[in-house]
């Protein structure tokens, strides 16, 4: 599971930079385009599907923390118990 929420992470935050740089590049071209809502649903495509990744990580964190929870309660449960 840590191994599905470092790959979430790392495309997640990959998308974001992209088209961070994307927009940098486009902007000095086409200054009068991010204005427009179309502009905005469009070629924020890479930045809408990073956030949902890291959405999907911070998802798997918390069954991954749920999941550390109830071995420990079931550890503290079973103190005193033979075996």
């Amino acid at each position: 599971m840590k191994i599905r929420r470092n790959i979430y992470i790392i495309i997640g935050i990959t998308f974001i930079v992209l088209n961070l740089l994307i927009e940098i590049q486009e902007y000095p071209k086409h200054p009068d385009k991010f204005n427009d809502i179309s502009y905005l649903i469009g070629y924020n495509f890479l930045v809408y599907c990073g956030l949902i990744l890291l959405g999907l990580a911070y998802r798997v964190q918390r069954k991954i923390n749920r999941k550390k929870r109830i071995a420990l309660d079931e550890l503290i449960k079973n103190i005193g118990k033979p075996e």
